[in-house]
């Protein structure tokens, strides 16, 4: 919990999709070699982690309004978790 931002870090005792979606960040930084999801697909994230579609973008949209998330690529196809330190 060191590494994470000190203003997320106390907005998360109340907030439980923050921790779901910090969760996810982690699981996939230690998965990808990179912290990067090539060619990415909620599919892709689905077959990898066992969640369901909807809970996934979900997450994937809580990161992307806490700056976690940035995509790159021809059409963003390529889903790179940011530094949470």
């Amino acid at each position: 919990m060191k590494a994470i931002r000190r203003n997320i870090f106390n907005s998360i005792t109340s907030d439980k999709a923050i921790v779901k979606a910090l969760a996810l960040a982690v699981f996939i930084k230690r998965r990808f070699q990179s912290s990067t999801v090539h060619n990415y697909t909620v599919n892709k994230l689905h077959e990898l982690t066992g969640l369901h579609a909807t809970t996934i973008k979900k997450r994937i949209s809580t990161l992307d309004d806490l700056g976690f998330i940035n995509r790159s690529g021809k059409n963003g196809e390529h889903l790179i978790v940011a530094s949470m330190s």
